[in-house]
This record gives C-alpha cells, structure tokens and sequence, in this order.
C-alpha cells in the first residue's frame, strides 16, 4: 500500500499512476499547474501532493492513454518489439 494526501490506496495503482506521469513527461500535472520548481529550475511533482480525486481521474486517463498506444499484432512488431 502507498500514501497519497488523504489515501492508502494499492501498490499496483500507485505504480501506475507514477509510470502514466513518467511516460508522459508529468504532462497531466502541468497542464493543471501543479508542478512545482526546485532552486535550480527542474520541474518536480510528488504524489503525495495529490489527493484521492486527482489520483483517480490520472488513474483513468493512464489507462486512456496506455490503451491508446496499443497496436495490432504483426509479424513487423514481433520483430520490432522482440515478443518471439
């Protein structure tokens, strides 16, 4: 189990939710104006800012987007992604 703001909520989802925001580039918290600055200027965010509203809604957008990057089955991919 893992700590956001005001939830214990399942390792599981939390992973996902963590690897959705690393995929994109922390895209879904920017476009909301959550991320904040370190002293040299990264951009850093930290789940445990986000309350449990946040966390579900990027949990199903993080399944929107994966499901979306989803393709057909060929022999190209096999190849491609190494899936022999």
């Amino acid at each position: 189990m893992k700590a956001i703001k005001d939830k214990i909520v399942m390792s599981d989802a939390y992973y996902f939710v963590q690897s959705y925001l690393m995929t994109t580039h922390l895209e879904p918290v920017i476009k909301r104006n959550l991320v904040q600055y370190d002293e040299k200027g990264h951009q850093m965010y930290k789940m445990i800012w986000m309350d449990y509203e946040l966390f579900q809604e990027l949990f199903r957008e993080g399944m929107e987007y994966m499901l979306s990057k989803s393709q057909d089955l060929t022999l190209e991919n096999i190849d491609k992604y190494n899936l022999k």
